[in-house]
């Protein structure tokens, strides 16, 4: 596989893992909700979401430092 194309595949994982905790920190609200515990959906959410934007931010960095490595 060629360089571009494991790089784009690597974002578009990237990408997807964090879309993934998004549609699951979304459901983990509705659940809550639907309890009537709005806090405890709230606080669950964002920290799925959190969580995924960071984890989505370090696979980045990741990719971005291998690339590096590799032109040095």
């Amino acid at each position: 596989m060629s360089g571009d194309g494991r790089v784009r595949r690597r974002r578009r994982l990237a990408a997807a893992s964090f879309a993934l905790s998004f549609a699951l920190g979304a459901a983990a609200a509705v659940y809550f909700l639907s309890r009537g515990e709005p806090v405890t959906a709230a606080l669950v959410a964002v920290l799925l979401v959190l969580a995924g934007w960071w984890e989505y931010r370090r696979k980045l960095a990741d990719l971005r430092d291998q690339l590096r490595s590799e032109a040095e």
